[in-house]
């Protein structure tokens, strides 16, 4: 364990004085050790300042905050400035970095700082736990700890709840609300099997999902999902899991203009649904809602700009308004798994890498 870090504050407090009395003295030690008053001159480091995560750390791009509209990067302090503004921020991820879901939750909290109160709103809650989860934050004991298993988010399909724990912890200590915002299973299935007609009545046109992407989007859309699975799958086996995907984005960005009660909301979301092209901003500016989007990717060994490691539009264009740059996560190749299930065909290794993009 390490030993507390006195200041000159704190060691003045402990310097002997002549009169005190016994009773003042331990008056005065119960003070110390109730109110803490020199707390806050002990911090943690920022999640910048101490990566969790161990590939390419010493990268020139990592810890980069790169602006697309500037050209430039900037520092964590002019982007919290910059987003104090900005009603819907949607934070992109890549799901098993631990690393981005810490820079997350620094975000929420500095934005908290200057009384932001944000609606917290997380792709990786379905539709169908929202009920557990407004139990669970209306209860007088939440915990960020508790909140994993009491929504039953082992059985979830995501990493581990410890590396989102830090998520709801600056929303739970700074009051602010945690939404669901994904589909149900169910309802994912059935669109990828039967198309949008399977919505109940109207929520095509609610949702957006009645004005198509066009030619340009939609071919984007199929070659990015073949390139996830790994080259493995052609391309027109992509149309089901291209409408699944846009329903997913649809409904996320639902999910935000419905948390919008008071400041405005924040969503968490892996970097395939915060980008500005097809995803949850197109079906936000479809409501004439303006978004801005925080991709936090990782690096690699061949990238020479911020924007060599995030998807480009059809036209070129970079589909972030923001850029951060962290060290890569350690993960088995997910296309093994992939070549196995789908009979040992090949896959071009490495392809997947950023395949949390489109989920």
């Amino acid at each position: 364990m390490s030993k507390p870090r006195y200041t000159k504050r704190s060691a003045k407090r402990f310097a002997p004085r002549a009169l005190i009395s016994f009773f003042g003295l331990c008056l005065s030690l119960s003070l110390v050790a109730t109110t803490r008053p020199y707390a806050q001159e002990i911090q943690a480091p920022a999640p910048f300042e101490n990566w969790q995560s161990p590939l390419d750390t010493k990268h020139p791009l990592v810890g980069k905050i790169y602006s697309v509209k500037d050209g430039a990067n900037i520092t964590p302090g002019e982007l919290i400035d910059r987003l104090s503004s900005e009603r819907h921020i949607l934070l992109g991820e890549i799901h098993d970095n631990k690393d981005h879901h810490l820079l997350q939750a620094w975000i929420i909290e500095q934005l908290a700082a200057l009384n932001r109160t944000p609606a917290i709103v997380m792709e990786q809650i379905r539709a169908d736990q929202s009920g557990v989860l407004k139990l669970f934050m209306s209860g007088k004991f939440k915990t960020a700890q508790r909140m994993g298993p009491a929504i039953g988010w082992e059985k979830s399909g995501w990493p581990k709840w410890e590396n989102y724990q830090p998520i709801a912890r600056a929303a739970i200590t700074n009051n602010l609300p945690i939404f669901a915002g994904d589909t149900t299973r169910a309802m994912n299935r059935k669109v990828g099997k039967q198309g949008f007609k399977i919505l109940p009545k109207g929520e095509v046109n609610e949702l957006g999902l009645d004005l198509p992407l066009g030619k340009d989007l939609d071919n984007a859309l199929a070659i990015e999902l073949v390139s996830s699975h790994c080259d493995i799958m052609p391309a027109s086996m992509m149309g089901p899991m291209a409408l699944v995907q846009r329903y997913r984005d649809a409904h996320l960005a639902r999910a935000l203009r419905q948390a919008n009660k008071v400041d405005g909301s924040i969503l968490i979301a892996g970097n395939g649904h915060v980008r500005t092209d097809r995803a949850v901003p197109w079906y936000l500016r479809g409501e004439q809602i303006k978004s801005v989007a925080v991709m936090i990717v990782e690096t690699s060994s061949e990238a020479k700009t911020a924007l060599d490691l995030i998807p480009l539009d059809p036209s070129g264009k970079a589909t972030a308004d923001y850029i951060w740059v962290t060290p890569g996560a350690k993960r088995e190749d997910p296309c093994i798994k992939l070549k196995k299930q789908f009979g040992g065909k090949h896959g071009k290794k490495g392809k997947s890498k950023h395949s949390e993009k489109v989920k």
